[in-house]
């Protein structure tokens, strides 16, 4: 009687994802709009502006999306390219050049904005580029029994396999490829940094309009309408008034130097 063989184990089915021109041009609008929005977000909580007052104007969103749709398809055409001019034959090798990808790309443009914010957005971008070093660091020790740099990344990549504890990224780029890690990486990257440099302008700008008759600042514009508040010296009270622009004839805009300026501390 003969012995029908053992079926063969089906490998994980790999769903293969492209970003195209046409899908570029569905999501960039949502994202440009996200982009615009968390600028703005970034920039009324350092003034402490009520984000109710928040209105994304069409020239933003535009002006987002025209940049979020050139990233993804520079993104996109690098990734292609480098599939080209990198042949690297080591598991190891390519695990390697990977995180160091990230790290630079990402990472490093991070780091930079962090520093000239401070405070807690430098520490936590420099536990998120140590979290990804790790992926380097940490099999130097776990495989330290193993000669050579390049062994130990293999050791560790067939350990994490054998074991199933594979990291998150590596699983996400063996499933998806990491083509579609990196595009979910930049998006991130581009939200944070549109967050971070509302940050850093709003702490940083020195001239602002001012109504010189009421004695008030101009702390933001939406579309057609101004948020203005009482200020003296480099404080301004937290009375918000909303100015429709073009209303009052006999309003008058100067450009001041009265920056940095700071919200009046809550009696």
């Amino acid at each position: 009687m003969a012995v029908s063989p053992e079926p063969r184990p089906r490998s994980r089915p790999e769903i293969p994802i492209k970003l195209t021109e046409g899908l570029t041009i569905a999501i960039a609008p949502a994202l440009g709009y996200l982009v615009a929005f968390l600028y703005q977000v970034g920039y009324s909580q350092r003034l402490q502006i009520p984000t109710e007052f928040i209105d994304v104007g069409l020239r933003d969103i535009l002006v987002a999306t025209v940049g979020i749709g050139l990233l993804l398809l520079n993104v996109m055409s690098l990734v292609d390219v480098s599939r080209g001019w990198l042949k690297i034959d080591r598991p190891g090798k390519r695990r390697v050049f990977r995180i160091v990808i990230v790290v630079v790309l990402f990472g490093i443009p991070l780091l930079l904005m962090a520093l000239t914010e401070g405070g807690w957005a430098f520490w936590f971008v420099a536990l998120v580029v140590l979290l990804l070093s790790l992926d380097i660091l940490v099999p130097l020790w776990t495989q330290r029994h193993t000669k050579g740099f390049w062994n130990k990344m293999e050791a560790d990549r067939d350990s994490s396999a054998t074991t199933k504890q594979q990291p998150l990224v590596g699983q996400l780029s063996d499933r998806y490829g990491m083509f579609v890690v990196y595009i979910f990486i930049a998006i991130f990257v581009v939200f944070f940094l549109s967050y971070a440099y509302g940050v850093t302008r709003a702490g940083s700008k020195v001239n602002y309009l001012t109504l010189p008759s009421s004695r008030e600042v101009v702390l933001a514009i939406y579309s057609d309408k101004a948020v203005v508040a009482p200020y003296s010296g480099h404080r301004f009270s937290r009375a918000f008034r909303i100015v429709k622009l073009g209303d009052d004839p006999t309003d008058q805009f100067r450009v001041q130097r009265v920056g940095p300026l700071k919200a009046k501390s809550l009696n």
